[in-house]
């Protein structure tokens, strides 16, 4: 049987009936399509996988906006909230904060995440500390950009969260890519 991805006949002398050529016509294509898609059902499940990884940063990004909001009222930034406010409320004021404000700018954030993800992560062979680096970098130079334009300082303290929890979720992907 010849299934091979060419232009060569289906079959010549292998097929007895109708029903056998339109199988090894089915697989014929099957195999061409599988060889020529750009990103293969296998792949796409590694990539699905290691993009489930990035769930490390929401709790990242939550204790880094609750420990940012402490350190900016000891370094005398304005705030209008007194300590207990600032050390109580916000443990459910920062909830509210991610939920509205701050679920516009994760999915934007997750996007580019992901899109870097794919780029990144699709070979086998991929340098996997390499690419975390190289999205840790793209993503803090968008924050700190940010952070001196809109001037909210949260901006600035956001990359060394999002460093912590790229390097934690390095191994995991790591072991994602030598798996599959």
């Amino acid at each position: 049987m010849n299934t091979s991805c060419s232009d060569t006949p289906i079959c010549s002398d292998q097929c007895q009936t109708v029903v056998e050529a339109k199988k090894l016509f089915l697989l014929k294509v099957e195999k061409c399509v599988y060889k020529t898609s750009l990103i293969t059902q296998y792949q796409m499940k590694k990539l699905l996988k290691i993009f489930a990884t990035n769930w490390i940063h929401l709790p990242g990004f939550y204790i880094t906006t609750y420990l940012s909001f402490i350190l900016f009222k000891l370094l005398g930034l304005p705030s209008n909230q007194p300590w207990n406010a600032l050390l109580l409320h916000n443990i459910y004021g920062l909830l509210v904060l991610f939920l509205f404000w701050g679920l516009f700018l994760l999915v934007g954030f997750y996007l580019l995440l992901g899109i870097m993800d794919a780029i990144l992560f699709s070979k086998k062979s991929s340098k996997v500390k390499e690419g975390i680096l190289i999205e840790w970098i793209i993503i803090s130079l968008v924050s700190i950009f940010c952070a001196f334009k809109f001037d909210y300082w949260l901006w600035v303290t956001l990359p060394i969260s999002f460093y912590i929890t790229q390097m934690m979720r390095m191994n995991r992907v790591k072991m994602i890519i030598e798996k599959n």
